[in-house]
């Protein structure tokens, strides 16, 4: 622009990483996706392209950071949709806006300093309104052309994959990662409630047991009224807690000072721990356990403390083949997607369901699958699951 600009030429200096004004201090700089090379800087101005790109949320902070120095700094974000990441930068800023939003109606959140501007469809099924499209694209027409982007609906509607990338690019409307079994609007309950309203009641109990270091669930699920109160406690190793917070990039210290993860002296995951979770909602809650169901493999200490505390007869295990698993799976799709599984809005259930892949076999059967990606946990759904399974064998019984 510049370069092609004799106005701007007068006050401008093109180098080659830069932009530089002639008779004054300031620049033009680009930045690093590295936040590590950022600290000390203090802008005036930051203007962040593609927001739901940025992996590293602390490059946000870091530059954010240097501005509290200035009298009148100034923040420029913008970004297409993107898909939704547990903790990320993206869905942060998002929240933070619709809360603004609303504010001027409910009156709860309140900032004068921040202009927010959302342009999306107002769900799915706007997609086959053609004049509901403006809503996404105010500039359709003009700088964009309305005939390729019926092109693009059209070849997108042969292909969810495309459809999930047109949904979140051309019409701002929030996916989750592409291929999951469930979808962020399958999982979405705002409802809660409180466990000592279950006093006296049954639950049934299911445990995902890491190996040595992973993350460790365990669910208990309690039928009310048609509906399943979803109760759950996650472990991990304190020793590799640190570890696990910089290679998951997920806020494990924040979700145990919230109560919802505990930690486990030494580097593994100590059975004990889990049962006396058990113990503690039938001593502390009155709720008590109808069955208990476990993955076999690598739980056998697990078992003998739980068949110790809770009886024999109480402690299931649960196949993990296709055929154990696959309508098991695809009846927790459909209670989720009825609103019939209240979570509390657990971030760590919600992170693990958007995780859940489904792997299928020669027969069209499915069971969870987490793909070669090791910090995308599905643990609290696998804990999940196994006790699902005891709720529809014995639902006739409870």
């Amino acid at each position: 622009m510049i370069a092609t600009s004799p106005l701007l030429k007068k006050y401008f200096k093109i180098r080659v990483n830069e932009i530089v004004v002639k008779n004054g201090f300031n620049k033009f700089v680009p930045l690093s996706k590295n936040s590590g090379s950022m600290d000390g800087l203090s802008p005036s101005v930051m203007a962040l392209d593609e927001l739901h790109a940025i992996k590293d949320r602390n490059l946000y902070d870091v530059v954010k950071g240097g501005m509290y120095s200035r009298v009148e700094p100034l923040t420029l974000i913008m970004s297409t949709g993107g898909y939704i990441e547990q903790d990320s930068i993206f869905d942060s800023k998002y929240q933070e806006y619709l809360s603004i939003i609303d504010g001027y109606e409910d009156g709860k959140y309140t900032d004068e300093t921040v202009l927010p501007l959302l342009y999306e469809l107002d769900g799915k099924q706007e997609l086959n309104e053609e004049s509901a499209w403006m809503k996404a694209n105010p500039n359709l027409g003009v700088s964009k052309s309305i005939e390729m982007l019926r092109q693009e609906v059209k070849r997108a509607m042969l292909n969810e994959k495309t459809l999930r990338d047109l949904l979140v690019k051309q019409f701002n409307i929030r996916e989750n990662a592409r291929d999951t079994f469930f979808s962020f609007a399958d999982i979405d309950n705002e409802e809660i409630f409180d466990l000592r309203d279950f006093q006296g009641k049954y639950f049934l109990g299911g445990i995902d047991l890491s190996q040595t270091t992973d993350l460790t669930c365990a669910t208990a699920l309690i039928p009310c009224d048609g509906k399943l109160y979803v109760q759950q406690m996650y472990w991990i190793p304190k020793e590799t807690l640190q570890e696990h917070i910089e290679k998951d990039q997920v806020p494990y210290d924040i979700w145990i000072s919230r109560g919802l993860m505990r930690t486990c002296e030494g580097r593994i995951i100590n059975p004990s721990d889990i049962c006396q979770w058990f113990m503690e909602l039938q001593n502390e809650y009155g709720l008590y356990a109808y069955k208990i169901g476990y993955d076999r493999y690598n739980a056998s200490y697990l078992v003998k403390e739980l068949e110790e505390n809770f009886g024999k007869e109480l402690c299931k295990p649960i196949s993990q083949s296709f055929i154990g698993l696959s309508t098991y799976m695809f009846e927790s799709k459909a209670y989720f997607k009825s609103k019939k599984v209240v979570y509390n809005v657990n971030p760590i259930f919600q992170w693990c369901l958007l995780n859940t892949l489904s792997v299928t076999d020669t027969s069209g059967n499915i069971k969870p699958f987490k793909n070669r990606n090791l910090t995308k946990r599905i643990d609290g759904y696998s804990s999940f699951l196994d006790a699902f399974v005891l709720y529809l064998d014995n639902k006739g019984d409870l």
